[in-house]
């Protein structure tokens, strides 16, 4: 049986304890860039779209070269905005990081846009990119939905959690996210 979304290999990785490398692309869109990543060694390709002029349809379009190619699309997203997250992974990404996220409450909500109701608020749309256009039970996708990974910039997100960590003396904990 197929499962109801790709597998994340990355995800898989670094749950696991092991590392994963790949390449942050900025500039020079080309339809060969993911495979010449993934003849480098690269596990996934983070495309810049806080820094940069890339759009959704560029985007979309590199991420279905992603396919078939074992590499992971991932996607570094202007701000913390639902349009902005829910957009990118319909297009197909597989991650997303999330720049200047100052409180377990950003944190949270960027979560909840990345999941599906009950459990966030993110639109139901399926048989489009972010699941290969595939058929399928529309209850399994929903409930693999935990197939992306959210981050944030480390140096950003980190010195937050570390003023908390100082106040409180825990690490502060956002359901579906892991932050070390």
């Amino acid at each position: 049986m197929t499962p109801p979304l790709r597998d994340n290999p990355v995800k898989t990785a670094l749950a696991a304890g092991k590392r994963s490398f790949g390449a942050m692309v900025f500039e020079f869109f080309s339809p060969g860039l993911p495979q010449i990543c993934r003849n480098a060694g690269a596990d996934f390709v983070l495309y810049d779209m806080e820094h940069t002029g890339l759009g959704f349809e560029t985007l979309k379009t590199q991420f279905a070269l992603c396919r078939g190619l074992g590499i992971v699309p991932m996607v570094r997203v202007p701000r913390g905005e639902y349009h902005f997250i829910a957009r990118a992974l319909d297009v197909g990404a597989m991650g997303v990081m999330v720049p200047m996220v100052g409180s377990a409450e950003e944190a949270a909500s960027i979560v909840a846009c990345t999941r599906y109701p009950p459990a966030g608020r993110r639109g139901a749309a399926f048989g489009f990119a972010h699941d290969d256009y595939g058929s399928g039970n529309v209850r399994d996708k929903i409930a693999a939905q935990g197939f992306n990974i959210i981050t944030s910039t480390p140096d950003e997100l980190a010195a937050y959690i570390r003023s908390e960590h100082e106040k409180w003396g825990k690490l502060v904990k956002v359901s579906g996210a892991k932050v070390e």
